[in-house]
């Protein structure tokens, strides 16, 4: 199996407060937590011994993946432009959205970098070619929304009845190890799957490949090279790269709707009133001026507010895990 790196607390923890203020330990509830959480935030913020991020590669790696990336543009006569751009083109975004997809996109390219799909990650380099750019494999956004939306631990597997190209029939292996890949669980919100698709869209669209989504066919590859046109099932439209868009897809619809009905179909939001400004500045005064543990509270808010966590149980970054040379003094 997969190995990944142990998880380490967000903070060194801190002894909590002793007496009769003290806060009574509370028995975890892993999967009730995992409803509650939003899903890209527990992703980001938390560990909770549950969620795995997958490991980086090394220098090595990284040096494997240019090379192959290389010999995958050298095969289809592309080459990476001069320039660098926008992944989303000049689509206008508000500054959180162009975050989220940002964190989305190196989510993605370092997933695609561990299976080993090097055309996936042309499309996901700012120098992407501007004349042709090979779409995303749908077959991998599927595994890569299988990786963050399964229970923990679970092997990501391509099935037949869902695979759009034959050739990824089978579980997902790290390239490197060849170990396989395992999920997350990370996402328990079917807005993050949501969220993914749309940036997704957005990228194929600032790469000219809004169209219906269609693999490369093998036939037709042999029979260009071969100085034919196409095979005979495509004829006059030969389908020599990967283009479209996979969202279009009709199995990544497919999959959407298993992940909203199916995988977490117990989620339900719990959003409550924001605080306002001065509410905030308000409570911010009154645990400044109390004791050390109020102090490391209102670190702890700091940390919630920002990602509108207004759901977050606050016992998961509970106070105590605040250490007090970071809190205000």
């Amino acid at each position: 199996m997969a190995t990944f790196p142990a998880p380490s607390p967000l903070l060194p923890r801190t002894l909590p407060p002793t007496g009769s203020g003290a806060l009574r330990p509370r028995r975890r509830n892993l999967r009730q937590e995992r409803r509650s959480f939003g899903a890209s935030a527990v992703d980001e913020l938390v560990d909770n011994g549950v969620q795995q991020r997958m490991r980086p590669l090394t220098t090595s790696q990284e040096d494997v993946v240019r090379q192959r990336v290389g010999e995958a543009l050298a095969r289809m006569g592309l080459r990476f432009s001069a320039h660098g751009g926008q992944l989303t083109g000049n689509r206008v975004l508000k500054q959180n959205s162009h975050k989220q997809y940002k964190q989305l996109y190196r989510q993605l390219a370092l997933f695609c970098k561990r299976i080993g799909d090097f055309e996936s990650l042309i499309i996901l380099d700012e120098r992407a070619p501007t004349e042709f750019c090979p779409s995303m494999s749908a077959d991998t956004l599927m595994a890569f929304i299988d990786f963050k939306v399964l229970p923990p631990g679970t092997p990501v597997v391509v099935h037949r009845d869902d695979a759009v190209s034959s050739h990824r029939v089978g579980p997902v292996l790290d390239y490197f190890s060849r170990q396989p890949i395992l999920a997350t669980g990370a996402w328990n919100d079917p807005n993050s799957c949501n969220q993914l698709l749309s940036a997704v869209s957005d990228l194929h669209v600032a790469r000219h490949q809004s169209g219906q989504y269609s693999e490369p066919c093998p036939a037709c590859i042999v029979a260009y090279r071969d100085n034919n046109v196409s095979c005979n099932f495509h004829a006059g439209v030969p389908r020599l790269w990967r283009s479209g868009c996979p969202r279009s897809h009709q199995n990544v619809k497919n999959r959407y709707r298993r992940v909203t009905q199916i995988d977490l179909v117990d989620y339900t939001a719990q959003g409550d009133s924001p605080l306002m400004p001065h509410e905030l500045i308000a409570i911010r005064k009154a645990l400044l001026s109390a004791d050390r543990y109020c102090r490391s509270c209102i670190e702890s808010l700091s940390v919630l507010v920002p990602r509108s966590l207004q759901s977050f149980p606050l016992y998961a970054v509970r106070p105590s895990r605040m250490p007090y040379g970071l809190s205000w003094s």
